[in-house]
């Protein structure tokens, strides 16, 4: 499938606004669209006043990326901090008190008489 290539001026723009702290959040709350900002970006330019109520962010290098790797890296840690045979311990037990609910169920379900509301009887 192909992608729509972006013009770069929206590219821009788009960098740009991720620059900005609380400029979505504007845009959200109502106080300005999109295109309003857009206008204005790209008649006036990035150095107008107007940008500088909006804090410029300092620019990170794939955040993203490097937020994923410090989640599988924490990941990792805490598995490689499991002990083994506390762990089968903990998965017998939670299996012998299922074992149990299942019995105390089925036994229960044993006891009680069945009754058939739903049924009809046959004429023919």
């Amino acid at each position: 499938m192909s992608h729509l290539e972006l013009p770069d001026e929206v590219r821009r723009f788009k960098a740009f606004v991720e620059s900005r702290n609380g400029l979505k959040d504007d845009v959200r709350n109502g106080k300005y669209t999109w295109q309003e900002l857009f206008d204005k970006w790209y008649l006036s330019g990035e150095q107008d006043p107007f940008w500088d109520r909006y804090e410029q962010l300092e620019p990170t290098i794939d955040d993203t990326s490097s937020d994923y790797k410090g989640k599988f890296t924490n990941i990792l840690d805490m598995v490689s901090k499991i002990d083994i045979d506390q762990f089968e311990k903990q998965v017998n037990n939670l299996s012998q008190t299922i074992d149990q609910v299942q019995s105390f169920l089925q036994k229960q379900n044993k006891s009680k008489p069945h009754y058939h509301y739903n049924q009809r009887k046959r004429f023919f």
